[in-house]
């Protein structure tokens, strides 16, 4: 059985080095599901589901659930090691269906690991627009939310692990990852 860990974060974490460190340490490959979307709607990608997604955004709509999973299915089946998702599933629905499809599959989620932040006082004190500043606190409260959701929907065999980070610290690989083993 192939195992996944799950990575959410929300606005301004540092999520490239932590990914990083995560492939690293429990042998994983990364799988972005905006790195698949935005690889269907380049001109090299001709298949039946890439043709599918770009359908759906020509046509303003948004892509249905099962579509965005049976194109993670479709990256992950050829993966031979642990599969690393990156800022998936953002509903309960998308989590559930998730879970389904990666159970068809022989793979079982195994770690949820969630970014946040502690200080977003920080970062707005550093906007001047008012407008802007709005807009960063709808979307880090929106992700929060997004992120307990999910954290309330996972079932008992797989593991929560969240990291509160300060912005802005610039961290080091070495830090970053005694940071993930305090937190095993």
């Amino acid at each position: 059985m192939k195992n996944c860990h799950i990575l959410l974060s929300e606005s301004f974490t540092y999520i490239s080095l932590f990914e990083k460190i995560l492939e690293r340490k429990f042998n994983l490959q990364k799988v972005s599901i905006k790195e698949l979307i935005k690889n269907s709607l380049s001109d090299l990608s001709d298949n039946y589901l890439s043709k599918k997604v770009k359908s759906y955004i020509q046509s303003g709509e948004l892509i249905p659930t099962e579509l965005i999973t049976k194109v993670l299915i479709n990256e992950i089946a050829s993966i031979q090691k642990g599969i690393l998702i990156i800022d998936y599933p953002k509903t309960k629905e998308q989590y559930f269906h998730l879970e389904k499809s990666l159970d068809q599959q022989d793979i079982q989620i195994e770690k949820l690991w969630i970014l946040q932040l502690n200080n977003i006082d920080k970062i707005l004190s550093e906007e001047r627009d008012e407008k802007t500043r709005k807009r960063i606190i709808e979307r880090f409260e929106l992700l929060k939310i997004r992120n307990k959701k999910i954290e309330e929907t996972v079932n008992k065999n797989t593991t929560v692990i969240k990291i509160n980070f300060d912005y802005y610290k610039d961290w080091n690989e070495e830090e970053m990852e005694k940071l993930i083993s305090n937190n095993l």
